[in-house]
């Protein structure tokens, strides 16, 4: 019969103590360490676009991205991205939930980047909007919709402070809708504002919590998600999978240039961006208004609301007579 041993390579060149045998070399190899959990990223995906920051967390070796549906879902997390979408509806979608108040005690300790819709929801004050749902902690004054209408939406640049230069962080995105920073509180890090308006902050950091108005993660621009990873939120950030080109990932077309007139595509992927619901192109909270994409055309409060001024008679309004009918008519005109 024959056997087989085993023998770790590193027991085999340890020398031997004089007496030592090698069996008890080996058994004083420490076994490998058992594997260590990945730091656990989670998104809100309760709606909006959360689909394009889990994929820039699957390019982070360092991470593990995760869907937040529930408050149970916070739970063992380390960070939370909150993305941009409608911030009135994911506010009522929060609170009806039962998930606004634990997600406040998230922010209140944990790390938290709010993009556009989330960074209304983690301000503080709203300007000229009508009150709604939010989850607070940043010291700052949010305006809605700063930069007008959807048809508004575009390719921009933004000023970066000396702190983001010295990060590499990205000085190009995308705004939709976006908001702005009208006023930033005590202990609020402008990183970037907006070129010839200084007062108008575009991202700002408050301790653990990072806030843009714009999309880095529409463009591919990793550049922001590693800085929150490793700057806010203390994970060491390593990039598994470099980042695509904008141009080969559907729908975006080629990336415009900087203050373009024409931005073809931001308003063609406007309807993928906006996952779990349709956004209203509206101008303040009061109006705001979202329809999910299975809702059913509300009927038109009048059954008719167009008659025709003189309808063809129905061939039903004077129906054929019966046999017997016929005879009584008959019998009558004798």
């Amino acid at each position: 019969m024959l056997y087989l041993f085993a023998t770790p390579l590193s027991a085999m060149m340890t020398p031997r103590a004089p007496g030592a045998s090698r069996a008890s070399v080996i058994m004083a190899v420490p076994a490998p360490a058992a594997p260590v959990g990945l730091p656990k990223v989670g998104v809100m995906a309760v709606q909006g676009g959360f689909a394009a920051h889990l994929e820039a967390l699957e390019r982070q070796s360092s991470v593990e991205g995760v869907e937040v549906r529930s408050a149970e879902d916070l739970e063992g997390l380390d960070a939370l991205i909150l993305p941009g979408g409608e911030s009135t509806a994911q506010g009522h979608i929060l609170s009806r939930s039962g998930m606004l108040e634990a997600t406040r005690e998230f922010a209140a300790t944990k790390p938290v980047w709010g993009v556009c819709a989330g960074m209304i929801l983690m301000a503080d004050e709203l300007s000229g909007s009508a009150a709604q749902p939010l989850i607070g902690g940043l010291k700052v004054t949010v305006e809605r919709n700063a930069f007008g209408r959807q048809i508004d939406s575009r390719y921009r640049s933004i000023e970066l402070s000396d702190a983001a230069k010295a990060a590499d962080l990205g000085s190009d995105a995308y705004f939709i809708r976006a908001p702005i920073v009208s006023t930033a509180g005590e202990g609020v890090e402008v990183l970037a504002t907006m070129p010839g308006d200084a007062s108008k902050a575009a991202a700002v950091r408050q301790d653990k919590m990072l806030a843009t108005c714009f999309h880095p993660e529409i463009s591919s621009d990793d550049s922001w998600l590693q800085y929150f990873l490793s700057e806010v939120a203390g994970i060491a950030s390593t990039t598994a999978v470099p980042p695509p080109e904008p141009t080969t990932v559907a729908p975006w077309h080629a990336l415009p240039e900087s203050g373009a007139e024409v931005d073809t595509a931001v308003r063609r992927a406007f309807a993928v961006f906006q996952q779990g619901g349709v956004i209203m192109d509206v101008v303040n909270g009061e109006q705001a208004t979202t329809r999910t994409l299975n809702t059913h055309p509300r009927p038109h409060p009048h059954p008719h609301p167009h008659p025709r001024p003189n309808p063809r008679p129905s061939l039903d309004a004077h129906p054929k007579p019966s046999r017997r009918g016929l005879r009584r008519r008959r019998a009558r005109a004798r």
